[in-house]
């Protein structure tokens, strides 16, 4: 748990006084819930035993809690979001409203990291009122201590390196593996979607699966290029395909000039 402090605008905010007397404890409650950052593990349970810890009535503490959380995230107070099968949640505008002198570093990842999914229909926008919330600083008193010893959050980059060995294993030229991984790394850096990389790859394979290798790209030109995001091209026609277009065509063409005879070339000659 962390001290917090919280602006005078944050009684006068519209989307505050929207809230119930309960909802408005809950989500101040989450600011010292959270991480430096402000995200924090999603599970109810957790939140209780931080916030609530002497309630008699656990059980409905938990409901409380559980069905709070459900309305803050449809009142666009929070993004749920989820990373490598754990669940997170984000207290929206977090970085406008909140000023953490020298913060700890983040145990969890953002809701904008690589490989987040929401568990939402929509991601929640900040809105003019709830820009007033607060400002918050963060009291490190005795965390100090331990701040070493907590673990390091997993860099969003690594979380998509086997993703990496898909796009390697898909794209149909493999030389200069080590120059491809910084490109890719480097396409992650700029917020591509790994999957689409790979699955545009995966096309690319596809489509040039009868071109000269020669006159394929190298990985890292191909990644640097932006090329995943190019208009995927019809595959190529086999050889033996090409033989019964041509066929065929032919046969067309015959059957045009038997249904029209004035297209023969001797027709007319005689006049």
């Amino acid at each position: 748990m962390r001290i917090r402090t919280i602006k005078p605008e944050f009684y006068r905010s519209q989307d505050i006084a929207n809230l119930s007397r309960e909802d408005r404890l809950l989500f101040v409650g989450l600011w010292s819930y959270v991480d430096d950052n402000g995200v924090g593990v999603d599970d109810y349970r957790l939140i209780v035993a931080d916030l609530f810890p002497l309630d008699e009535d656990q059980v409905e503490t938990r409901a409380y809690v559980r069905e709070g959380l459900a309305r803050l995230s449809r009142g666009s107070l929070l993004t749920r979001f989820t990373v490598d099968d754990r669940r997170y949640l984000y207290i929206n505008s977090w970085d406008k409203h909140q000023r953490v002198d020298k913060p700890n570093r983040p145990r969890f990842p953002r809701p904008d990291d690589p490989l987040t999914s929401t568990n939402e229909p929509t991601l929640a926008t900040p809105s003019r009122d709830n820009r007033a919330c607060s400002k918050e600083q963060r009291n490190r008193g005795t965390e100090e201590k331990d701040k070493n010893t907590r673990p390091k959050a997993a860099e969003p980059i690594d979380l998509a390196a086997d993703l990496f060995e898909k796009f390697w294993a898909a794209y149909p030229r493999k030389i200069k593996k080590l120059t491809a991984e910084k490109a890719w790394r480097a396409a992650i850096r700029r917020k591509i979607d790994p999957t689409h990389i790979v699955e545009a790859a995966q096309r690319y394979a596809e489509t040039s699966r009868d071109t000269d290798r020669r006159y394929v790209p190298y990985p890292a030109s191909w990644l640097n290029g932006g090329a995943y995001d190019d208009k995927p091209e019809p595959p190529p026609i086999a050889k033996h395909d090409r033989k019964v277009l041509q066929t065929l065509a032919l046969k067309e063409k015959f059957r045009r000039e038997v249904a029209e005879p004035s297209a023969l070339p001797w027709n007319g000659a005689a006049s």
